[in-house]
C-alpha cells in the first residue's frame, strides 16, 4: 500500500512527460494531425528524440545486463521475421503465387474490404505491413529506452496516462451512444451497433478499453485514498460499458482472463494460484450455465459485446471460418517461410497470420516479443517492492496474448506501444543499481 503521493509523481525529464503525452492519444488515435499522422504519432517521434539528447547531455549510456539480453533477444525476433520477409521476395520475383478465387463465397457473406480482394486475388506488395509489423514489434520496445523513466512513480505516471486516454476514450464512446454528442454521427452504431468512438474500428475500442484495468487494478490495489479506490472502481464501470457498446467479443471475453490472471498472479504461493484458478473455472462454468439459461429475460442491448459473445455472430463467424480454413490452407503449402506479409490483417487469429504470412520461422520472431515481457515481469511478480505493478502488468501481457488468437491486427501502434512500456517496466525492476536501465547510477 503506497501513499497517494509516493504512488505517483509527476516526471523529472521531458522526454517523459512527452511520452505521457503519446500514451494518453495512442489510446484515442483518431485525434490526427493529418491524414497521415496522429497527434500520437509526432508526441511519440518527439519523445524519442528529446530522450536521445537528455541521455547525450546526462551521459547516461550504461545499459544494464537485463537490457542487452532484451537487445539481443528482439534482435533475433527482427532476424527471424526479416528472413521471412526476404524469402517471399525473392520468390515472388521467379514463380508469383495468387491465392484460390472463392467468388462464390463472397456472394453470400459481405466480407471486409481487405479480404475480399484477398480472395478475389487481388494482392499488393509485402513491403508496407512488414515495416509496419517489424517497427512496432522490434523496433518500438528498444526506442521507448531512449525515454528517461528514473522512478516506479514515474512510470506510474505514464501507465495512467495510458489509462486516463483510455477512459477519456471509453467515455466519448458511451456518451455519444447516449445522444449526449450532438452532429457525430458513425455507420457501424447506426445499422450495427457497435461504436468505435475515437478508434478507426469498434474492436480497436474494446482492446482499448480492455487495457484500462491494469491500471485501474492498480490504482485499486496500491493506494490509500477510498476516494481514488472510488474513482477506479468507477473506471471499471465506464470501461466496461464502453466494451459493450463497442459490441467487441474479444475484448468482452478479454476482461474475464484478465480478472482471472490477476487474481491468480496475487495469490501468495503456487498452491494458492492453482485453487484461485480451479474455483475461477468452477464458477465461470456456473455463471455461464445459469445465464445462458436467463438469456430469454435478461434482455440483452443488441449488439452489446456480452450478448455476442454468448450467441456469436453467423455473417462474422461464417466469414472468420472461411478466412481462417483457407489461410491455415496455404501456411500448410508453405510452412516454413510463408506466403508473404501482404496477407496480414485477413484472418481473425494474430498467431496464424504469421504463421500464413512468415511461417513458422516468421511466427518463431513474433512469439518472441510476445514472451519477453512476460518472462521479464513474472520473476518480479513473487518478488521485489512492486510486485502489485508487475501483477497488473503481467496480466495485462497474458491477456492480449491470449486473445490475439481471435484479433486480427498484429501492428496496432496502440498495443504496442503499451507492450513497449511493460517492456521497460520489466527491463528497470531488474535494475539493482535503481530504475532506470541506461542512468549507470544510483537514484
Amino acid at each position: 500500500m503506497h501513499s497517494d503521493h509516493s504512488l505517483l509523481t509527476l516526471p523529472k525529464s521531458l522526454s517523459t512527460w512527452l511520452l505521457g503525452c503519446a500514451l494518453f492519444l495512442a489510446a484515442i488515435p483518431s485525434v490526427r494531425v493529418s491524414a497521415t499522422y496522429s497527434a500520437c504519432d509526432i508526441f511519440f517521434i518527439a519523445a524519442v528524440v528529446v530522450g536521445l539528447a537528455e541521455r547525450f547531455v546526462f551521459r547516461e549510456w550504461a545499459a544494464t545486463a537485463t537490457l542487452l539480453r532484451v537487445a539481443i533477444a528482439y534482435g533475433v525476433a527482427a532476424a527471424l521475421l526479416g528472413t521471412s520477409y526476404l524469402v517471399n521476395e525473392m520468390e515472388s520475383l521467379f514463380s508469383p503465387v495468387f491465392p484460390e478465387r472463392v467468388a462464390g463465397y463472397i456472394d453470400m457473406v459481405k466480407l471486409p474490404k481487405g479480404a475480399s480482394a484477398y480472395f478475389e486475388g487481388a494482392r499488393r506488395g509485402q513491403e508496407f505491413p512488414f515495416l509496419i509489423l517489424m517497427f512496432n514489434a522490434t523496433v518500438m520496445p528498444l526506442a521507448v529506452f531512449a525515454v528517461r523513466v528514473q522512478s516506479p512513480a514515474e512510470f506510474r505516471f505514464l501507465l495512467m496516462a495510458w489509462t486516463a486516454g483510455s477512459l477519456f476514450g471509453a467515455a466519448f464512446a458511451v456518451a455519444f451512444c447516449n445522444g449526449l454528442i450532438p452532429g457525430r454521427w458513425e455507420w457501424s452504431w447506426t445499422y450495427l451497433k457497435r461504436t468505435h468512438g475515437l478508434t478507426p474500428h469498434a474492436n480497436m475500442l474494446g482492446m482499448h478499453s480492455l487495457l484500462a484495468f491494469p491500471g485501474l487494478l492498480l490504482l485499486l490495489h496500491e493506494a490509500r485514498s477510498r476516494m481514488v479506490a472510488a474513482a477506479a472502481l468507477a473506471g471499471m464501470g465506464l470501461a466496461w460499458m464502453a466494451i459493450g457498446y463497442s459490441g467487441s467479443r474479444s475484448s468482452a471475453g478479454g476482461l474475464f482472463i484478465l480478472l482471472v490472471v490477476y487474481c491468480v498472479m496475487r495469490a501468495p504461493n503456487r498452491p494458492a494460484r492453482y485453487g484461485v484458478l480451479a474455483s475461477a473455472v468452477l464458477v465461470g462454468a456456473v455463471g455461464l450455465f445459469l445465464v445462458d439459461i436467463l438469456a430469454t429475460t435478461l434482455e440483452f442491448r443488441h449488439g452489446s459485446a456480452f450478448l455476442r459473445l454468448l450467441t456469436g455472430s453467423f455473417g462474422s463467424d461464417t466469414a472468420r471460418d472461411m478466412i481462417n480454413s483457407v489461410a491455415m490452407r496455404e501456411a500448410a503449402e508453405s510452412p516454413f517461410f510463408g506466403v508473404g506479409y501482404q496477407v496480414l490483417r485477413i484472418s481473425h487469429n494474430i498467431y496464424l497470420q504469421l504463421l500464413h504470412a512468415a511461417g513458422v520461422v516468421g511466427l518463431i520472431g513474433y512469439l518472441i516479443v510476445i514472451a519477453v515481457p512476460l518472462v521479464l515481469l513474472s520473476g518480479s511478480v513473487a518478488r521485489g517492492p512492486e510486485r502489485v505493478m508487475c501483477a497488473s502488468l503481467f496480466t495485462a501481457v497474458m491477456t492480449v496474448g491470449l486473445v490475439s488468437w481471435v484479433k486480427s491486427n498484429p501492428s496496432e501502434f496502440s498495443t504496442a506501444i503499451v507492450f513497449a512500456l511493460f517492456v521497460y517496466a520489466g527491463v528497470a525492476l531488474r535494475n539493482p543499481a535503481g530504475f532506470d536501465p541506461l542512468s549507470g547510477r544510483r537514484l
